[in-house]
């Protein structure tokens, strides 16, 4: 027989926490949403994130300090290789077809293997990628058993190696270190250029650091003359700078030489990425007036610190539009030079003020930290709010 209770009803969980229902409920359709919107505005979706977009870091947890990337010429494929320090596989190699998502695909000498060179012997700093003469070249610094930075070279028929190396370093200075080295192609002269650092301020007591230049062969594996100094730190910025400029990567735009290097130290948060600019490869360079690429508002509650050592590269977008883009690598708020903690890789845009300096990010000159289109990605497929936050500039 059944019992009858009389008295109040037992309310349900739904009735207790109809907030929480609600919000449950939100959080399982919102896959479904999202679908349904990419659909709509014909947005591809890659792991519920629109591909289109990206906000900084592309990767939170990945150390791409000093990042160099290089486009491979199938116009498909990009390369990212950054400093490996004392880590046992010299110098990873990341892939990415969108310059946003990257994988690790393995390293340019890997542990143990017979391409790892017998000339150095630790602290494998900035590196760089390039396509010379028919072969991918690996442009790095190491340390000799003299304790002496030289630059060293590596060459491939495929970005992913093996990688030969010369067995020797290409370049070596009895009277101080060198470190940083970067090629260009000068579009001008037909020429290869290698710039890179001359590390005076590492001696003790420390002196002005110097940028050179020096003219390689065609098959970019050896030198021709002599180097060319064509940038040196101030004692009239001895603050800002102290003693300190680095990174070179030179870009030829609205014919004019662009010349991105970084200052003072790359464990400080004032790190960052300046210009100086010029009618001719070799100089001499005039230096824009402020950072185009710094800690935001530091240190003020800012997102990152000491955003440096970087590469600049033209793409052209699925919709056939031109970019350049700038690729950094900074530190995070409050865990700079921190163990265990990486430096992190981010994008910007780079656009042309009306005084004919570059200026990242619409002239904010700070790692952007909130939504931006994607370098590849057509204009036509995001949001106008995105779409209008890039076109207050002149575009290169």
């Amino acid at each position: 027989q059944r019992r009858v209770t009389w008295g109040k009803r037992k309310k349900s969980n739904a009735e207790k926490h109809p907030n929480k229902m609600l919000l449950s409920r939100s959080v399982c359709l919102l896959p479904v949403v999202v679908l349904f919107v990419a659909a709509i505005l014909n947005v591809p979706v890659v792991d519920g994130k629109d591909s289109n977009t990206y906000t900084n870091p592309v990767d939170a947890v990945s150390d791409m300090g000093d990042p160099s990337v290089l486009a491979d010429p199938n116009g498909v494929d990009f390369y990212l290789i950054s400093s490996s320090l004392n880590r046992p596989d010299r110098y990873t190699i990341r892939h990415s077809t969108d310059l946003v998502n990257w994988e690790v695909k393995g390293a340019v000498f890997p542990e143990g293997s017979p391409q790892m060179p017998s000339w150095p012997v630790k602290d494998f700093w900035a590196a760089e990628m390039h396509f010379v003469d028919g072969k991918y070249i690996v442009y790095y610094p190491a340390r000799d058993n003299t304790s002496l930075h030289c630059l060293g070279a590596a060459y491939s028929t495929s970005p992913l190696g093996p990688y030969t190396d010369l067995g020797r370093p290409l370049l070596r200075d009895v009277s101080v270190g060198l470190i940083d080295p970067h090629h260009f192609w000068d579009p001008v002269s037909q020429k290869h250029l290698l710039y890179f650092k001359g590390d005076y301020n590492a001696k003790v007591p420390p002196q002005q650091s110097i940028i050179w230049v020096q003219e390689l062969a065609a098959d970019g594996l050896s030198l021709v003359g002599e180097r060319t100094p064509v940038l040196h730190s101030e004692w009239s910025k001895l603050i800002s700078e102290q003693f300190i400029v680095e990174a070179p990567w030179m870009i030829y735009e609205n014919n004019m030489y662009y010349l991105f290097y970084s200052t003072p130290g790359v464990n400080l948060p004032i790190y960052s990425v300046h210009v100086a600019r010029s009618s001719s490869p070799f100089g001499p360079f005039e230096k824009a007036p402020k950072a185009v690429l710094h800690t935001r508002g530091w240190p003020i509650n800012p997102r990152f610190w000491g955003p440096g050592h970087c590469s600049v590269l033209r793409v052209r977008a699925q919709d056939g539009e031109e970019r350049l883009y700038i690729f950094a690598s900074s530190w995070e708020a409050w865990k700079i030079s921190l163990k265990n903690y990486p430096r992190l890789l981010v994008i910007d845009r780079v656009q042309l003020d009306s005084n004919g300096w570059l200026t990242v990010d619409n002239g904010n000159n700070c790692p952007s930290e909130t939504l931006r289109l994607a370098p590849l990605a057509p204009l036509s497929s995001t949001s106008e709010v995105i779409r209008h936050q890039q076109t207050d500039f002149t575009y290169l």
